[in-house]
């Protein structure tokens, strides 16, 4: 049951009518494991992005930390390798904004490495007139 108190309307009381000794703890989700899921740390999924270094190396490097500091196996090394890739959306979307925001985008290159060139003219001004922004 919930109550609300009027003095305080951003306070609610809670009151649990159950017996607490009978509810079981189950693992997250589609889950049949008996154990509940650990999720990595963000330190070892930012880790795993970098194509360069192997999981071999990673599981050496982070053996005697806790279990969300390991990789937990090559599925999930291959996964945040290709979450970090840069997808042809990303560039369906970065030419949008150059019809979306004109003037914004000056130039575009992918080739070899993707560069973009770009900026707000109104800054340009301000500068070229000298006039202060604070």
């Amino acid at each position: 049951m919930g109550y609300k108190v009027h003095s305080k309307p951003d306070h609610v009381v809670v009151q649990y009518l159950g017996n607490s000794a009978v509810a079981k703890d189950f693992p997250h989700g589609n889950s049949n494991k008996p154990v509940n899921f650990l999720p990595s740390a963000k330190s070892l999924t930012t880790a795993m992005t970098d194509m360069v270094t192997s999981l071999c190396s990673l599981q050496v490097a982070t053996a005697s930390e806790l279990e969300q500091f390991q990789p937990r196996n090559a599925k999930q090394k291959k996964y945040f390798e290709r979450k970090s890739e840069v997808s042809a959306d990303s560039f369906l979307v970065l030419h949008k904004l150059v019809y979306m925001l004109p003037g914004l985008i000056w130039q575009i290159s992918t080739f070899p490495d993707l560069t973009v060139f770009f900026g707000a003219p109104q800054f340009f001004s301000l500068l070229d007139s000298g006039s202060s922004v604070f």
